[in-house]
């Protein structure tokens, strides 16, 4: 039997994902289907349909296991509505086939679900036609808040910090109490650190402005000389120029109340 004629047996293209007041069975329903459809269009595996289906109900059964239904639904529901808000983030793209790749892999969906729950307001910032790829990016617009500020950016500057600073030991005994590194508090959570790039696709859109500065992705080069990169934003006279930022080379040891980390997701 052709590729076609397999993915043809599971959910179509055309058909409705309205999932509201969907129940246990007709999601984990849904979820086999999606994901063995993702599995023979990928070509995953080219043999009978039984063990498309048999591999397919492990990976949703496994994700159902890990997240209950009503918290899929509920975390589906808000970053639905966020997309429909927001539509010059990601013009062109329509909620249903990004549904349809989530659903398709259970295993990124549960990153999604961490990432909302972690108080980023994940959304798409961008979708690559050709490797058929949608970018999540956590997009609250002030990420200064406990669970999310005074972290440094990785292990090291984390060993540095307890080892070698005592002005950063001073700052921490005066309630400024570092949270942990970003690079291990990304993976924590399933995603990526922001890269340049994300970054430049997020200005491009010119929609939505960050207000505290990020670690982003440092490359191995920079990292040897002790530094990694931090995105702040621009002001100019004491007030945020919207959408514009630098990035500038910075001690990895740094944190305040306005050092960050973002979290990116491809699906």
């Amino acid at each position: 039997m052709s590729k076609k004629s397999n993915e043809s047996q599971f959910v179509g293209e055309e058909e409705s994902l309205d999932l509201r007041g969907a129940s246990k069975e007709q999601l984990v329903e849904v979820l086999i289907n999606m994901v063995a459809r993702e599995i023979v269009h990928a070509g995953e595996i080219n043999r009978e349909l039984d063990l498309v289906r048999k591999v397919s109900k492990m990976r949703a059964m496994h994700m159902i296991d890990q997240v209950s239904i009503a918290e899929i639904m509920e975390v589906l529901d808000r970053v639905h509505e966020r997309f429909e808000k927001n539509m010059k983030r990601h013009e062109g793209v329509s909620w249903e086939s990004v549904q349809r790749k989530l659903l398709a892999n259970p295993e990124k969906l549960r990153v999604l679900i961490n990432m909302e729950n972690a108080g980023g307001e994940p959304d798409v910032i961008d979708y690559n036609p050709t490797t058929d790829i949608y970018t999540f990016l956590d997009c609250a617009a002030d990420l200064s808040y406990e669970n999310r500020m005074f972290y440094c950016y990785d292990r090291d500057a984390e060993a540095q910090l307890a080892k070698h600073d005592p002005m950063k030991k001073e700052y921490a005994a005066n309630g400024n109490k570092l949270n942990g590194n970003a690079v291990d508090a990304v993976k924590a959570i399933g995603g990526t650190m922001m890269t340049r790039e994300i970054n430049e696709k997020r200005v491009q859109k010119g929609s939505f402005t960050f207000e505290e500065s990020t670690w982003m992705e440092t490359p191995a080069n920079i990292r040897k000389k002790g530094k990694a990169l931090l995105s702040f934003p621009n002001y100019h006279d004491g007030k945020m120029e919207s959408g514009l930022y630098f990035v500038k080379e910075e001690d990895p040891a740094e944190y305040s109340n306005m050092t960050c980390f973002r979290v990116v997701l491809e699906v």
